[in-house]
């Protein structure tokens, strides 16, 4: 018998990016976002992203990062469904207006 378990799909936990950390950089945090350098400098620059300078570098406030997301979340809308009756929108005998006065 194998000691290992048997194949599975189950998801694995993955631990959340920057957990017990206050800050990271300009890198960690374009990466994260999934967006260019110049767009993390221009949401600094917003006020929607906080950072500090330590020396030199620029660390970005994690909190601040949690705070932009949870800001631009976007709640679906619930999707309307039309039906469709024959081949234009007043069914399958429906003339257009405008067809009306050729027809007669």
């Amino acid at each position: 018998m194998s000691r290992h378990p048997p194949h599975t799909r189950e998801p694995q936990i993955q631990p959340t990016l920057f957990e017990g950390r206050l800050g990271c950089s300009i890198d960690e945090t374009s990466t994260a976002l999934g967006v260019q350098r110049d767009t993390v400098y221009r949401l600094i620059a917003e006020g929607r992203l906080t950072m500090s300078k330590l020396g030199r570098r620029t660390i970005v406030h994690v909190a601040s990062i949690q705070r932009l997301l949870d800001e631009t979340v976007i709640r679906p809308k619930p999707r309307v469904r039309r039906h469709r009756s024959g081949a234009s929108a007043g069914g399958p005998d429906f003339v257009p207006a405008r067809h009306a006065a050729a027809a007669r």
